[in-house]
């Protein structure tokens, strides 16, 4: 059937790096989730589960190919804490036939501002 995705940005930690008294440079350093709601259309919950790794594997590959998120940012997913994921075990019914699964992407982005 598909699935939606949210963004969340739970935490910002802020440093200012004093390069010289007229000019410095303000770096945010921010944590992004992704939070991904997947719905399949099938009582089994392998080739749900599949669906849903096929598409972080997406997720994953966009973050490691273009570090700036198109052009947003710099470094994500570049800080120590990596690129992180979080899946849960899958819920089917029967009637109607569907299969719900959650998982959650996090990552930390860099952002540089000139003061």
């Amino acid at each position: 059937m598909g699935a939606v995705m949210v963004v969340h940005l739970p935490k910002l930690k802020e440093r200012r790096i004093a390069l010289s008294a007229y000019n410095g440079t303000k770096q945010d350093r921010i944590m992004v989730q992704l939070h991904i709601y997947h719905l399949a259309q099938t009582t089994y919950s392998e080739p749900a589960e599949q669906d849903l790794e096929a598409l972080l594997d997406a997720i994953y590959n966009l973050i490691e190919t273009d570090v700036t998120l198109g052009g947003c940012c710099i470094g994500a997913g570049e800080t120590s804490y990596g690129i992180d994921s979080v899946m849960n075990i899958p819920v089917s019914q029967e009637k109607p036939e569907r299969t719900e699964q959650y998982a959650m992407v996090s990552f930390e982005a860099d952002f540089f501002f000139i003061a």
